[in-house]
């Protein structure tokens, strides 16, 4: 599954209040595998990063907390000028239920990080 996610400012960047926020909120994110700049843990990499990349990787923690198995997921750039970014999650699971969670988890992802910069403040 896969959704176009757009950032207004168009250069926002993850802070270090917003990731300080956000692995307050999940903790287990820091733990998380991520290719992005090399290979490492998204905890080393999340300040400085794409907002959609935060998406990405709050859904795939929401999926792993509902017990969806083995997530995976990758942000990539759509449109490079109005920072749209195509954010794909891969579950194991391909029944329509598994498809809503991950629906689910996506929406839910954005909503977090939106109430999280409405808390903390815009991000440039």
């Amino acid at each position: 599954m896969s959704a176009a996610v757009s950032v207004e400012p168009t250069h926002a960047r993850v802070s270090a209040a917003l990731a300080a926020a956000a692995l307050e909120h999940l903790p287990t994110l820091a733990e998380h595998a991520c290719k992005g700049h090399g290979i490492g843990y998204f905890g080393e990499k999340i300040v400085g990063t794409t907002l959609p990349h935060l998406v990405e990787h709050i859904a795939i923690d929401l999926l792993v907390q509902q017990e969806a198995g083995s997530v995976a997921g990758n942000t990539t750039w759509e449109d490079l000028e109005r920072e749209s970014m195509r954010v794909r999650l891969l579950v194991p699971d391909k029944s329509p239920a598994a498809a809503k969670a991950t629906q689910d988890a996506l929406i839910d992802a954005v909503t977090l990080v939106n109430d999280l910069l409405e808390r903390i403040g815009p991000q440039l």
